[in-house]
């Protein structure tokens, strides 16, 4: 592909350093729709409230549904 963002940068799992999967992704979206706070998801998963804010609102892991 000729997009820059797509030959440039890995997204997700494939980012050396991320600490989330799909899968999770998936069961933080899951676990916000029926009424966790973004605290109580990001001390079970391990990462930072910010983290969870775009990860529930699809400013991350936009690729996953």
């Amino acid at each position: 592909s000729d997009n820059l963002s797509e030959r440039f940068y890995e997204k997700g799992e494939k980012v050396y350093n991320a600490k989330l999967t799909e899968e999770k992704v998936r069961h933080i979206r899951k676990l916000s729709s029926e009424g966790a706070s973004d605290s109580c998801l990001a001390s079970r998963f391990k990462v930072a409230r910010k983290t969870i804010w775009s990860v529930v609102r699809r400013k991350s892991w936009t690729h996953v549904e």
